[in-house]
């Protein structure tokens, strides 16, 4: 199991803690979704016009087809790099085809032949599962 130390002031709060954690989250997730995105968008042959970051409580990401936007869950900062892998060909996939048609899901297994055993392993873990497990002595 992985765990991070995070050293904060004693008069933060749980919701200052939590925005703290959340820019460091959003910080990987900025540094890793340029190479992986190009990389996915080649070979789709799609291009996102932007792509954002935001708390989503019961996606891992949605997609705007008409302005070409993709949104990923914060959360995937939380996962393997395959399921993050994964939600991209997904939502880029949505570029080609807006439905989950069986013309999507070739799309994306296409692109991704292990799409389903990336999918389940993403969905295995709780989405937004968040406990402060504080010990103020250290």
């Amino acid at each position: 199991m992985t765990h991070i130390d995070m050293k904060v002031k004693l008069r933060m709060n749980r919701n200052q803690r939590r925005a703290l954690l959340d820019s460091f989250y959003r910080a990987q997730l900025r540094k890793l979704i340029p190479g992986m995105l190009g990389r996915w968008e080649r070979k789709l042959g799609v291009k996102a016009e932007e792509v954002r970051i935001k708390r989503m409580k019961t996606k891992w990401g949605s997609c705007n087809s008409i302005d070409k936007c993709v949104w990923l869950n914060l959360e995937l900062a939380k996962t393997p790099l395959r399921c993050i892998d994964y939600v991209l060909v997904h939502e880029l996939a949505h570029l080609l085809e807006r439905v989950h048609s069986d013309k999507f899901v070739e799309i994306v297994r296409s692109a991704l032949p292990s799409y389903e055993h990336d999918r389940a392993l993403l969905n295995r873990g709780p989405l937004g599962h968040f406990e402060w497990k504080c010990n103020p002595a250290v």
